[in-house]
C-alpha cells in the first residue's frame, strides 16, 4: 500500500508512523521512511483472520503534517455462522417449527457441521446439522411439547468460533370454553 506526501521528502527522508484501530487483526508497520526527493513509500499491512467483516482505520502521522487516515475492511476467509432462523417464531406447543442456519459463505468441502442447542426441553433440536459443501444454509425441524404456560426458548447454533441465537415462544393450547 503506498503512502503519499504532498511535497517531496527532504534530505534524509520523511519518517511516517502508523497506528491501527484494530491492531489484533490489522497490523501496519510501525513506521516507514519516504526516501529523500520522493512523495511515496510502499509498505505491507499484515492481517489476521477475522470472525466477521471488520472495518479498520489506519492512521499515518508525519511530523509537521496533519494525520491522514484510510479505512480498510477485512473479510473472514472461512465461512462463519451468520444466523439461526425460526419459522414461525411463536408456536402452540406440540407443533413443529422450521429452523435454519445460515453461513456467511458457502460451506467448505465436506460441509459445515453446526452445533445446536435449546435452552428448554419444551423445544428440542438435533445436536447438530450439516450445511452441505457449496451451500450457505440448511433447514432442520424443531419439535415442541405441550406446555401449560408460555415459555421462551433460546435456540443456539455454533460454528467456527461464532455463536448465534434466536428466540422461540412456545404457547399453551387454547382451551375451548365450556358449553
Amino acid at each position: 500500500r503506498p503512502f503519499l506526501t504532498s511535497a517531496p521528502a527532504p534530505s534524509g527522508g520523511a519518517f511516517v508512523s502508523f497506528t491501527s484501530s484494530n491492531p489484533s487483526y490489522v497490523v501496519p508497520p510501525a513506521s516507514v521512511t519516504v526516501p529523500a526527493g520522493s512523495t511515496t513509500a510502499s509498505f505491507t499491512i499484515a492481517t489476521n483472520q477475522t470472525p466477521v467483516p471488520l472495518s479498520t482505520t489506519i492512521t499515518a502521522s508525519m511530523f509537521g503534517s496533519a494525520d491522514k487516515t484510510a479505512t480498510m475492511t477485512t473479510l473472514p476467509s472461512d465461512a462463519t455462522l451468520q444466523s439461526v432462523t425460526l419459522n414461525p417464531s411463536s408456536v402452540t406447543g406440540g407443533n413443529t417449527v422450521s429452523g435454519g442456519v445460515v453461513l456467511t459463505k458457502a460451506a467448505p468441502a465436506g460441509g459445515a457441521v453446526v452445533s445446536l442447542s435449546s435452552s428448554n426441553s419444551a423445544a428440542s433440536v438435533p445436536a447438530s446439522v450439516t450445511v452441505p459443501a457449496g451451500s450457505t444454509s440448511v433447514a432442520f425441524a424443531i419439535n415442541t411439547s405441550a406446555v401449560s404456560s408460555t415459555i421462551t426458548v433460546t435456540i443456539t447454533g455454533s460454528y467456527a468460533g461464532t455463536t448465534r441465537s434466536s428466540v422461540l415462544t412456545v404457547n399453551p393450547s387454547a382451551t375451548a370454553p365450556a358449553t
